[in-house]
């Protein structure tokens, strides 16, 4: 199959990553992680989905040149160290967008297909808990806003494949085999 882009959204703790991974492994895609335009905390915003997340500069960076079929060049956030790096993608490289908002509705349009990955509550609570040095940054900044984005625009219901996070992950090819019979019965 022939992609240039995919997404692949879905709550904190789903396994989105761990796909992510897997899938630019086996099928030689560069993973653009949602996480690289996160904001520190001082340029929140007031808006109560993607209120940490830059996507303002992730439409510019990532969305327009994927759209134009341009080499990709965006900073990447260490909001660790607070430094930005560049990152450079050629054109025509597959990219897998990792990350929840990724699937934002005025995204869409810039994806081949998409993947969404749910799994129940308590195993997003869970991993969210082991995943987080403070989980209340999680909890008390970020869930809520998951939440609100999943409920307001439902990127499960517009995603090509919707895969339980809380089982063992297909294999790639088992992935693209899903997203072939998707997309041939959307035709």
């Amino acid at each position: 199959m022939n992609w240039k882009a995919m997404a692949i959204d879905g709550p904190g703790g789903s396994g989105k990553s761990t796909l992510a991974g897997q899938l630019a492994k086996d099928l030689g895609a560069e993973i653009i992680s949602m996480d690289s335009f996160l904001l520190p905390p001082t340029n929140y915003r007031l808006s109560a989905i993607a209120k940490n997340y830059d996507l303002d500069r992730f439409a510019h960076e990532v969305i327009d040149p994927i759209v134009l079929g341009e080499p990709i060049k965006y900073q990447a956030a260490d909001l660790k160290t607070g430094t930005m790096k560049t990152v450079k993608v050629p054109a025509g490289k597959p990219v897998i967008v990792d990350g929840i908002y990724s699937f934002e509705v005025r995204f869409r349009e810039a994806y081949d297909f998409s993947i969404f990955v749910h799994a129940k509550r308590e195993t997003l609570l869970h991993r969210g808990m082991s995943n987080q040095d403070g989980l209340g940054s999680w909890l008390d900044k970020w869930l809520v806003g998951e939440e609100t984005y999943l409920e307001a625009q439902s990127p499960m219901s517009a995603a090509t494949l919707i895969l339980d996070g809380s089982l063992p992950t297909p294999t790639s090819a088992q992935v693209m085999e899903m997203l072939s019979l998707r997309l041939a019965q959307q035709v």
